[in-house]
């Protein structure tokens, strides 16, 4: 064993961000898909697939923006990591 295989430190990029924004996805398809189907005659799922479907736009945008901040999370967290191995 070598001395860098001790210095060997398993980091654990957060995910959160990136998992709220599927989730958020995969709800916006669960409406997409209960818009075509016969439960759209229930009032309440009705009014909660149109509240969803007209703004789906500003939900995707949310989605990706969670997405863009996991990413620079991580390229942040990638790029401490190598200036702390550089010293």
């Amino acid at each position: 064993m070598d001395k860098n295989d001790k210095d060997i430190v398993k980091i654990k990029y957060p995910k959160s961000k990136a998992i709220i924004g599927i989730i958020i996805l995969i709800f916006l398809i669960i409406c997409w898909i209960l818009k075509n189907t016969n439960l759209i005659r229930n009032y309440y799922i009705n009014y909660l697939v149109s509240i969803v479907i007209n703004n789906s736009l500003n939900i995707v945008f949310v989605a990706v923006i969670l997405f863009v901040l996991n990413f620079c999370e991580v390229a942040i967290l990638k790029r401490q990591i190598d200036k702390g191995v550089e010293q």
